[in-house]
């Protein structure tokens, strides 16, 4: 099945008034993803649905054969979800509610256990064979952290102080490729 494009323009202006609304918006993903021709997966896991936008985003892109799943410690935040993808439409969702410790540290934590343990050979792999770990968040950031008046994103971080560039660009840099980093 080949890729999917975005094909409801709608998406982009959803998400805008986020960005604006929300106090923990430095977080959705940006809008290269959004508008990427995203791979024809079965199905999808989304960890940390907080505001749907990538879980709508993926449920447009693979299609209504396909299905996404989204996971939340939050109920509020998988309730407001569900609502919202309920209100435009999305069929091929489910957002439910986990029990789970927030990674203080960001999305670090599963970002380094899922490609630890979805090796060759691992007897029980998290990432089967062929399945793709999508760090949105990290991309994000590296659009975020793009510095240039030209990009609303980076004036937003500015705004609210933000500054995770040490962080993430030192792991990343440790990473032989991303695309090794990403895929499995």
């Amino acid at each position: 099945m080949p890729s999917r494009p975005v094909s409801k323009p709608h998406l982009l202006q959803y998400h805008q008034p986020i960005l604006h609304t929300e106090k923990k918006a430095l977080y959705p993903i940006s809008e290269l993803e959004a508008k990427h021709p995203f791979m024809a997966d079965q199905r999808m896991l989304e960890i940390g649905v907080h505001l749907e936008f990538s879980v709508m985003t993926w449920a447009e892109t693979v299609g209504p054969d396909a299905h996404v799943t989204g996971l939340d410690f939050s109920s509020v935040d998988t309730a407001r979800a569900q609502n919202k993808l309920h209100a435009e439409g999305y069929t091929n969702t489910d957002i439910l509610v986990v029990d789970a410790v927030k990674d203080a540290t960001a999305y670090s934590g599963y970002l380094r256990l899922i490609p630890a343990h979805s090796q060759p050979g691992e007897p029980k792999r998290l990432l089967r064979p062929g399945g793709r770990n999508i760090a949105g968040n990290v991309l994000q950031w590296a659009l975020v952290l793009a510095p240039g008046a030209e990009n609303t994103n980076w004036q937003l971080a500015k705004a609210y102080k933000v500054d995770g560039r040490g962080f993430w660009s030192s792991w990343i840099r440790g990473c032989t490729r991303m695309s090794g980093w990403m895929h499995f």
